[in-house]
């Protein structure tokens, strides 16, 4: 029996693994065989999620914005099907990027973390810290690139959306989460796709 779920849970990843690999090598083939040097490339992925065997059900998008010739371009990637190349307006999230890199570069987005006071035996206080874990999560990921010059960061929803623990301390890091540029590119690509598996 340990054998059989070892089996199904072996082609069940073998399945997403050849999916994922397929997505990101033809978005590989797309940028190299266009010649791109400015790009954003931003999937929406899972860490620790239970995988179905069937791959179509659980394809991985990979999205690439890029900038060739003065103008701004969509394109999607999926496991088995592709969109056709969008003509974007100047406001998108490579413009954004180009604009903030040298913040986006180098922010980062800080687990959820409370702080409580209490006194301690001598009367003193004692300040005490909470944080909070996932065993599993989503992953904004991305992949820029500037003339070429390649940096991959990616950020945890867990750690972006986290508001309030289970004992309703307020995560302190919420609202300086919120306002990195980091934070602000993501939701830009949020509000683009109203649902996760469109990302």
């Amino acid at each position: 029996m340990k054998f059989f779920f070892a089996l199904i849970y072996s082609v069940a990843c073998w399945n997403i693994c050849s999916g994922q690999n397929t997505t990101r090598q033809k978005t590989q083939q797309f940028i190299t065989s266009h010649a791109l040097d400015t790009f954003i490339v931003y999937s929406y992925e899972c860490d620790g999620c239970f995988i179905p065997l069937d791959s179509c059900a659980w394809e991985i998008t990979y999205h690439l914005f890029w900038l060739k010739n003065g103008s701004y371009y969509k394109k999607q990637f999926k496991t088995c099907t592709d969109t056709d190349t969008e003509l974007l307006s100047t406001v998108n999230p490579l413009s954004y990027y180009l604009a903030h890199k040298t913040a986006i570069d180098t922010e980062t987005i800080l687990p959820p973390l409370y702080y409580e006071l209490k006194k301690n035996k001598n009367g003193k206080i004692d300040t005490l810290t909470g944080i909070s874990e996932a065993s599993h999560s989503y992953f904004h990921t991305f992949i820029f690139s500037v003339n070429n010059n390649v940096k991959e960061k990616s950020a945890d929803i867990y750690d972006l959306n986290f508001i309030t623990f289970d004992n309703g301390a307020v995560n302190v890091n919420y609202e300086r989460n919120m306002r990195t540029y980091w934070a602000r590119l993501i939701k830009q690509i949020e509000t683009a796709h109203s649902k996760p598996n469109e990302l």
